[in-house]
């Protein structure tokens, strides 16, 4: 009682915060009669355990007696054993007749006496909905409380006999563990969380305010003001919803019609709408009946609140734009014409889960090599320890690194350090388990393209003693027991160890460690059953459990600033599975949600980290769930502490009006050509047509072959398109046709096979060059799954532009491209045949090229420009076949991609996610998950390095790499006569790109006389050159 009398009552605006306001609070009848009401919530039937609001109820017992009430009432006594017993009251259907209800108990009484029922009134009809339950059912009862004559009651809303003494047991324990939970704790808010909700309050009374003319409109059928958003026209509702006062070519305006209800119902159709400035309007897809905003819920309870919601939306499903990832590209098995293989070279060490399987994620490493390489979840990294490294651990080992144990290289171009990088093997934190030893085995499963699931077993043939579920962004390291003895080590060492006495949470202990190296690390254990996580700490690199553990136990970095500490308490115990993804587009606005699959203790919030680029591009709701919270990351910037399961991301200006066509963002598509220029042009295309486009594009090499395809169709765009020489356009494209049919075909020198969803094989479409020559480096490693984006993004993007150009071709060969297309940029889990999203990563904003081999920085992409071709080959391919999910993709790839490029690949002078001592290198070289080196794989010239990240020259080339950016690398490494220094094929290239800022320049280099054939790239067309620097220049 004391406790209950010192807890705040909070004001009713806050009430959707607490865990039992909207919610069936399983509890015993004795709880129920203990409950209190307090002044201020008269009329609104709140009851209060200690601070806690509870409307609605759960109990569950046996009946011990059913009444007849008056007012055609029902009330059965129930007794659950808690001391005390609750009615439930039921109110009975009004009779058909007047003299229909006599009648009904007349038939009743024959039944119970042997005789027949009348078949006109069916027994279960004059007792109401629960006719069928009897004195002695053990019943499970939901429903709103109330008091009669100051005695509390319940007002059923639904009520079910309980299955079986098994199933009453599942429900005692429910509710025991409800009560452990919820209700013995303290119902706490903060003075912010107050003020927040308050104003929340305030803002939506201010709405409902002015909108009550509106809805008096409403009501009576009338329209009030020119924009209502509801009118009436003879049997018919019209609802208009305008978004916002933006802009019409940002925002959307449209009419939505429903049947006309009867009055009352309207009105609360109407309701609905009119607070639907409740509703998040930030992106289209936000467009959600907010069941936590008491202007809504008030007087409603769940079973309402969810019929309102339903109500909303049947009224605006068509509002919501389709999800854009929910529809497979298709589904249809490899054909026949591609061989399948059982086998792959590169084994799936300790693979539990089924192909298709991810090749090119995060945690690849844990089943490729020695399994001891780390993984990078952003911003930590973690490793099988395996015995090795100073903690000497069988577990897994975590890591953070803060900048100032970076390591720079030696300047070399442009005062600017050759390459950062973080140290690997620092053990500082060690989750492991005693069972653990020489003969531990390493298995994974639930592998998707956000996660995956380590476990750590004794031996092969044991179950785990450990497993850690990992999510990239995950704000604790999280490992799950049942029943082995846990261990916490560190190779770093320990400086001091403390357990909390006052426990964040029930049944979570907390320790905190200090290390060596003067970072803190806090430790929560949450235990499912059991014995709490008692630590006795052995010796400074050794902290073990006193008995064996059921539940998880966290690791996180604290980086000791104001409120982290707390921050982390709060997300004690609550850890994520999964994500999902889903994305829309409306117009030139795009967006994509992630969705964080949680679990853990039901007490406290998700907390995650996001990078810059998500961070610069979230919806307001999201942006506000920021947190003062950071840690540095491995090789993009400061990541910050978000807190709540779900994140909007939103893209403003997505590129929809760009076409094959040269392209400008701020002039759009320009495909007009001056006569003189179309006269240079044509002559330069009718030399390269007359090549042997056969010899050209049926190499070796997949990557080699795409480029001189993708090099010959633009040729023909050009002339057909832009030249409007048909003629000539139809002299090349037979033999470009019968080029790519090679391909079609699947006859080229190596074949593409599909290594099928079996025991030793991943689940793709890869070359057969390295079966075939057993060299697992052959055409870029694409039999390990290398490259695919930058290989079969040429080939999809020729594809589409053939396809521009010749519709029926399109339509006969889209199968075998779409195929091309599910193997890098599946969306959707229907498609049983590739793993979702291959190589773009949405987590990191582009996509990894590194395949199935072990690395010790993690996955890595060279080509950032190359990453954009196969973003824009995916959205021109589906703007061909009219796929407008695959289209819209497209566009939103670019535009994450030019977002996350500007920050981590391409750096302007204002840069400030990447280090200072690094950004005057102007482009990453080579960007790894760990480090970033300013060089290639091929060539140690700065004209490469650079280069690498400029080809090809496209239309979104501009978009990706802006004016400023372009300038700056300019004036960096090329300016001032250092570009005709250069005498290879990296000098077109260059000069091509430098045509966004000076497109008269370029125009020069390549008509002059002197343009020597050798600085023209293999993949590159004169043709091509010329109409975009004669385009984005008006020439």
């Amino acid at each position: 009682m004391t406790e209950a009398a010192q807890a705040v009552i909070y004001p009713r605006y806050c009430f959707h915060l607490s865990p039992t306001a909207n919610s069936w609070c399983l509890v015993t009848a004795s709880d129920i009669h203990g409950l209190r009401q307090h002044p201020g919530f008269e009329g609104e039937n709140f009851f209060f355990y200690k601070n806690l609001p509870i409307k609605w109820a759960r109990v569950v017992g046996p009946v011990v007696a059913i009444d007849e009430a008056a007012g055609r009432r029902r009330i059965y006594t129930i007794d659950d054993s808690s001391g005390k017993c609750i009615e439930a009251l039921v109110k009975m259907p009004p009779p058909t007749t007047l003299n229909d209800a006599p009648r009904r108990m007349q038939a009743r009484a024959g039944a119970a006496a042997g005789g027949a029922a009348e078949p006109s009134a069916p027994d279960s009809d004059s007792l109401g909905p629960y006719g069928h339950i009897d004195v002695g059912d053990v019943v499970d009862v939901k429903g709103a409380l109330s008091t009669f004559r100051e005695k509390a009651q319940i007002n059923v809303e639904k009520m079910v006999i309980v299955k079986g003494t098994a199933q009453e047991v599942k429900l005692w324990e429910k509710r025991t563990k409800f009560r452990q939970e919820v209700l013995d704790r303290t119902w706490i808010l903060s003075e912010k969380e107050i003020r927040r909700c308050r104003k929340e309050a305030e803002a939506s009374d201010a709405r409902l305010g002015k909108k009550k003319k509106h809805l008096k409109a409403v009501s009576e059928g009338g329209t009030g003001y020119p924009n209502d958003l509801c009118t009436s026209d003879g049997e018919i509702v019209h609802y208009n919803l305008e978004r916002g006062n933006r802009s019409t070519e940002r925002w959307w305006k449209k009419n939505y019609t429903c049947k006309k209800s009867a009055p009352q119902q309207r009105l609360a159709s109407a309701d609905i709408v009119e607070t639907s400035s409740n509703i998040s309007r930030e992106t289209p897809q936000e467009l959600r009946f907010n069941s936590t905003d008491p202007a809504l819920t008030s007087g409603l309870g769940p079973k309402e609140t969810e019929k309102a919601a339903s109500l909303f939306q049947s009224l605006f499903t068509t509002m919501a734009p389709q999800d854009i990832f929910d529809r497979p590209v298709d589904t249809k098995a490899p054909p026949s014409t591609i061989s399948v293989r059982k086998d792959h070279p590169e084994p799936r060490k300790g693979i539990r889960s089924q192909a298709p399987l991810q090749t090119n994620k995060f945690y690849s490493n844990f089943f490729l090599g020695d399994q001891t390489g780390p993984s990078f979840t952003f911003p930590y990294s973690v490793a099988w320890a395996r015995g090795k490294g100073a903690s000497g651990s069988w577990g897994l080992s975590c890591s953070h690194i803060d900048e100032q144990q970076r390591v720079f290289g030696n300047e070399k171009f442009n005062g600017a350090s050759s390459y950062y990088l973080n140290p690997i093997g620092i053990q500082s934190m060690v989750i492991s388990a005693k069972e653990l030893g020489k003969e531990t085995a390493l298995s994974t499963d639930s592998i998707t393209a956000f996660s995956a699931r380590v476990h750590l077993s004794k031996n092969e043939s044991s179950e785990p003693a450990v497993s850690y579920p990992l999510v990239q962004g995950m704000a604790y390291i999280t490992a799950q027991f049942d029943g082995s003895v846990p261990l916490i080590q560190s190779g770093v060492f320990f400086k001091a160890v403390s357990r909390v006495t006052n426990n964040p949470k029930d049944h979570v202990t907390k320790y905190n460690f200090h290390l060596e190296d003067g970072t803190t690390w806090r430790v929560y254990g949450w235990r499912t059953k059991g014995d709490e996580l008692d630590l006795k700490v052995v010796n400074n690199g050794l902290a073990e459990s006193k008995n064996p553990f059921y539940g998880i136990i966290q690791v996180c970095k604290d980086p000791v600033t104001k409120g982290s500490e707390e921050l982390f308490d709060d997300g004690a115990g609550v850890y994520p599975v999964t994500v999902t993804l889903s994305g829309s587009a409306v117009g030139k606005e795009g967006s994509y949600c992630f969705k964080f699959q949680k679990d853990g203790h039901q007490l406290g919030h998700l907390y995650m980290f996001a990078l810059p680029h998500h961070v610069s591009s979230f919806n307001g709701d999201t942006k506000e769930r920021v947190q003062d919270v950071r840690l540095q990351s491995p090789t993009k910037g400061v990541a910050s502490l978000v807190k709540g399961s779900e994140w909007t991301m939103v893209e403003r200006n997505m590129p929809i009006d760009m076409q094959f066509a040269p392209w400008h963002p701020e002039k759009g598509s320009m495909a007009e050509l001056s006569d003189k220029a179309k006269g240079i042009i044509r002559a330069a295309a009718a030399k390269e047509l007359s090549q042997n486009i056969p010899a050209q594009t049926n190499l070796d090499s997949m990557y080699f072959s795409g480029k001189a395809l993708a090099k010959f169709a633009t040729i023909l765009y050009v002339v057909q398109e832009l030249l409007r020489d048909k003629t000539l356009a139809k002299k090349g494209l037979g033999p470009l046709k019968a080029a790519f049919g090679t391909f079609a075909a699947n006859k080229q020198k190596f074949p593409l096979v599909y290594e099928s969803k079996f025991v030793a094989a991943w689940g793709g479409i890869v070359s057969s060059a390295s079966y075939e020559t057993g060299d697992a480096g052959i055409d870029f490693g694409n039999t390990y799954y290398n490259d695919h984006h930058f290989h079969y993004g040429y080939h999809i993007l020729a594809a589409a532009t053939i396809g521009q150009l010749d519709s029926e071709w399109a339509k006969a060969n889209k199968d075998y491209v779409n195929l091309l297309v599910r193997d890098v940029a599946n969306p959707s889990a229907e498609d049983k045949h590739f793993p979702l999203w291959r190589s773009f990563d949405w987590y990191h904003g582009h996509s990894w090229a590194h395949g199935l081999y072990a690395a010790m920085d993690g996955k890595n992409q060279e080509s950032s420009s190359e990453d954009m071709m196969c973003a824009y080959a995916l959205k021109m391919w589906g703007k061909v076949i009219k796929n407008s999910d695959l289209e819209m993709r497209g566009n939103l790839q670019l535009s994450i991609i030019s977002r996350s490029l500007q920050s981590y690949y391409l750096y302007k002078k204002d840069n400030t996610v990447q280090p200072k001592q690094f950004i005057g290198n102007k482009v990453a070289g080579i960007l790894f998950e760990n480090k970033i080196d300013h060089t290639t794989f091929f060539d140690p010239n700065i004209e490469a390095i650079q280069g690498i990240h400029m080809i090809p020259i496209l239309p979104p080339t501009p978009f990706v790499r802006d004016d400023k950016f372009v300038k700056e690398e300019w004036e960096a490494y090329f300016s001032k006569g250092r570009v005709d220094d250069i005498r290879n094929a990296w000098k077109g290239i260059i000069y091509a790109n430098y045509a966004t800022v000076d497109p008269k320049k370029a125009w020069d280099f390549f008509t002059s006389r002197d343009f020597d054939p050798q600085w023209l790239d293999g993949g590159a067309s004169m043709t091509w050159f010329m109409a975009y620097a004669a385009a984005l220049g008006r020439l």
